[in-house]
């Protein structure tokens, strides 16, 4: 079923609430998830979820993902040789409640139970924790407040971020937001903003403050 099978892998994860759930429904009712499909080249999401199911699975479930394999001889021409060693490179999203530390002992555990516990496994520092928060939170509220009064609706609201390193320091909820126009391709070669929602998001910006320093 596509789940993943690493041992006690989703122990303790996070129990969505009925806010959570809410904001959920109010994503799903207004995502185009149809055009989301067409523009990935796929007929249907993984498990032919659609729906709030679609986007719970997307917001708040953890992903095990195979990046590529490295193995024996990949130049020109003809070998036969054995390869002396193979190596995959993995990532896993991780949701509130799983932390990193952890992921990496389950999973040193599972390959040790099924006979790999010769491999090496690898993990990078920079790997972070993930982290949510209460829309109800101040913060939450201004920025509702302050997408409404610029945008002229409620903003979408998203379940999990990974920046949860400040969190591990000192207790200040965080939250993530932006502003992009439809075919922004964030973080990709050919990111752009147009003028106009890039001003819209300096006010976007300047109302976040002004909500936040009035709670």
């Amino acid at each position: 079923d596509r789940r993943i099978l690493i041992e006690d892998w989703e122990e303790g994860i996070w129990q969505l609430g009925p806010d959570d759930e809410a904001q959920l429904a109010d994503k799903a009712s207004r995502v185009d998830l149809a055009a989301m499909k067409e523009e990935w080249g796929i007929s249907e999401f993984a498990l032919g979820r659609d729906g709030v199911d679609a986007v719970r699975a997307r917001a708040y479930e953890p992903t095990a993902n195979i990046q590529g394999f490295i193995a024996g001889y990949n130049g020109p021409g003809e070998k036969t040789i054995i390869p002396n060693e193979a190596r995959v490179r993995l990532d896993f999203r991780l949701i509130p409640n799983i932390q990193p530390a952890n992921a990496i002992r389950k999973l040193k555990a599972h390959l040790e139970k099924h006979g790999f516990g010769h491999i090496e496994v690898r993990a990078f520092d920079g790997a972070e924790p993930p982290y949510k928060i209460s829309v109800k939170e101040d913060i939450s509220q201004a920025i509702i407040a302050a997408a409404t009064e610029v945008y002229g609706e409620l903003p979408v609201v998203n379940g999990v971020s990974a920046e949860g390193a400040i969190l591990q320091h000192v207790w200040i909820p965080c939250v993530l937001t932006g502003f992009a126009n439809p075919g922004a391709n964030l973080h990709a070669p050919d990111e752009n903003i147009h003028v106009d929602k890039y001003l819209q998001g300096i006010k976007y910006a300047a109302a976040i403050m002004e909500h936040f320093s009035k709670t």
